[in-house]
């Protein structure tokens, strides 16, 4: 189908050399296990159908694709780096794209995650393309960076244009035509230890020892998501949101080529 292109977004992301450090980070670091026990919790509460296509927009290095099809869902990953080839440039879960242009078809996915993706790109246009690739009903699940007075260096070497309050978030995900469901901070434990980290350190060092603490960090953040269950944690260093398209209809497909 053929139409207006939407404008190229301004963006920043991940520099090229950073990817085989990515993926390292993704399967061993303790802040991305965590948040991928809250992500897929939540999901398979959301949609429980087997066989449902979940789509991971900005999937980076593709490392939650396979977690996703061990659970019974289709999973396709995009991303605009491909970070995940060569290793997986035959694979046909995965697509290039960006956020802002997908190229599926509207009214396809079942669910989409944008994990950390919103703060690097248009992220009102990236939510509006979610939500037309979303069939009717569709769930949409989204981590951001939050708290703006975090705002550091940290934040600028890791690609950021942005942190978000919770009140803009939601702003911006009602605009794009998606209804809140449910929403929880997350790394709220230990918020007082990323906050010296990134102010009083100057951002310069992260977890300057992290590496000889990975596992009372692991712990402290395991405690976190399993209380996390009960709790609505008052503050974070993330913020997670689960959201839905409405029951009926898509939105118009206002990009063109070729889409899956």
């Amino acid at each position: 189908m053929t139409d207006v292109r939407p404008p190229t977004p301004v963006s920043r992301s991940f520099p090229t050399e950073r990817i085989a450090v990515l993926r390292e980070m993704e399967e061993r670091h303790f802040w991305f296990r965590g948040r991928r026990q809250v992500v897929l919790s939540w999901l398979e509460r959301a949609l429980p159908r087997p066989g449902a296509l979940v789509v991971d927009i900005g999937c980076g290095t593709g490392s939650l694709i396979a977690r996703l099809t061990r659970r019974g869902y289709r999973a396709l990953g995009v991303d605009p780096l491909g970070g995940f080839l060569p290793r997986q440039d035959r694979d046909s879960r995965f697509l290039w794209g960006d956020a802002c242009a997908l190229p599926i078809q509207s009214g396809r996915c079942d669910a989409v995650l944008l994990l950390d993706v919103l703060e690097h790109t248009d992220d009102q246009l990236a939510l509006c393309e979610a939500r037309r690739i979303l069939r009717p009903a569709g769930v949409a699940i989204l981590t951001v960076p939050a708290q703006r007075w975090l705002w550091s260096t940290h934040d600028e070497r890791a690609g950021h244009l942005r942190r978000y309050s919770r009140s803009e978030l939601f702003h911006r995900v009602r605009a794009a035509g998606l209804a809140i469901e449910r929403w929880q901070y997350y790394q709220c434990l230990l918020l007082p230890l990323i906050a010296w980290s990134r102010l009083a350190a100057g951002g310069s060092g992260g977890f300057a020892a992290e590496r000889r603490q990975w596992t009372v960090l692991e712990w402290t953040t395991n405690a976190e998501v399993f209380l996390g269950r009960w709790l609505r944690w008052p503050v974070g260093a993330t913020l997670v949101v689960v959201c839905r398209a409405p029951d009926g209809g898509t939105v118009a497909d206002i990009s063109h080529g070729k889409r899956v």
